[in-house]
This record gives C-alpha cells, structure tokens and sequence, in this order.
C-alpha cells in the first residue's frame, strides 16, 4: 500500500497554492482591463466635452461660422461651395429609390476667418444680387421639374430642391488634437458623405460661370440623368 509522506504533501500544497496564484493574476489581469478600458471612456468623454461647437448663420449679404462650445486654441481652416442641391424619388421595380444632384453654383466671395476663437469665427461674404439670384434660380428649377418633368414621368413621386453649402471645418483642439469636421448646411454628415456630394459636384455635366445667366433646361437634363444614388 502506498503511503504519502510530508514531501508528497508539499507538492500537493505547491500546487495548489501555484493555481490560486495563476487565477488571482487571471482576476487582477481582468479587473486592470476593465480600470483601463473606464479610464480611457472617462478621458474621451472629457476631450469630447471640451471641443468647440460649430453653428452657421446665414444672411442676404453673408455667411458666419460660430463657434458656442469651447474656445478654439487657433483660427480654423475651412473650406466652403455651394450647390444647389437636388433630390428626386424614383418608383423603379416596386421600390422607391432617390437620386440626388449637386450642381456647382458661385455664391461667397472671399471667405477670411476671424481672430476671435469663439463666437463668430469666420465670415464668407455674399452679394445681395447673387444670393437673390439664387432664390428665384431655386424655384424656377423646382417648378420645372414639378410642372413640366414630373407630369410626363410618372414614376416621380417626390422633388426636393435646396439651396445648399458643403462645409469642412479643420481645427485643433487643446489637447492638441486635429479634427475635419464636415457639414451639409448646417448638418454635420461623415467623410464619405461630403466626398460623395463633392464628387457629384465636380461631375457636373453643367457648371453655371454665372447664377444670373444659368440655364435651367441643362441643370434639369443633368437631373434626368439619375447617376448618383441618395448613400
């Protein structure tokens, strides 16, 4: 028969204590994860509470980007085009599908940013003749398409067309961090969305050299080509 002895014991006592000592670092391992994973949610909620908040407010005569929310460390850097921003729903195999237009439309003259780090932080200027040009080049396009277009296309149930700005705002906040913010009016969309308006922009069949002399029936036939998708 087989006996064990005070060594056989002790073996069995190193073991045991060595497998409480894997699970405790497993634990401490685990809980540490966690500290640090609460921390680095803690440090982003904080970054994120002290950024600036952008807003627009737009005029006959100009455009400003305001900035209510922590003051910036620095001017921005934007860049700013208008389009006319059009939106048409199709009917196509039993689904209603949008298509949307960017034609590339010259609203602003020379946009400056301001020294102020908050509040009004840049100014783009608009003449008062163009930015009512643009109003009676909205409508006159809406009532083409609402008139004439959609009577003849049946499967057009609905036409949205907007005076609009693409908006990207880079700056640096004070932990030193940059940021590109991007905005559809006064919507913040993502990167791909702002990239997708753009490229619609620039592949423009018709880009007006004046709002004044624009040619409504070429814009319509840029619509008409249902290239772009809503995303």
């Amino acid at each position: 028969m087989c006996t064990w002895g005070l060594s056989e014991w002790g073996d069995v006592a190193n073991i045991i204590i060595a497998v409480a000592s894997v699970a405790t670092a497993i634990v401490t391992a685990i809980v540490l994860c966690k500290q640090h994973r609460l921390q680095k949610e803690q440090l982003i909620a904080q970054q994120q509470e002290h950024q600036p908040k952008f807003y627009f407010k737009r005029y006959d005569d100009r455009l400003e980007i305001c900035n209510k929310g922590t003051a910036l460390t620095e001017p921005i850097y934007f860049e700013i085009c208008s389009i006319l921003y059009i939106r048409t729903t199709i009917l196509e195999n039993h689904l209603l599908q949008d298509y949307i237009h960017c034609c590339p439309i010259r609203t602003y003259g020379e946009c400056k940013c301001q020294e102020e780090l908050e509040g009004i932080v840049a100014i783009c200027p608009c003449d008062k003749d163009v930015r009512t040009a643009f109003h009676a080049l909205t409508k006159r396009v809406y009532d083409s398409l609402y008139n004439e277009v959609a009577p003849k296309t049946p499967r057009m149930t609905q036409i949205h067309v907007i005076e609009s700005d693409l908006i990207k705002i880079k700056y640096t906040d004070i932990y030193s961090k940059q940021h590109t913010l991007y905005y559809h009016d006064s919507m913040q969309i993502d990167e791909d969305t702002y990239a997708y308006y753009q490229q619609i922009r620039l592949h423009s069949n018709y880009k007006p050299s004046s709002i004044k002399e624009c040619d409504v029936s070429m814009i319509i036939d840029d619509v008409l080509l249902f290239r772009f998708t809503k995303m």
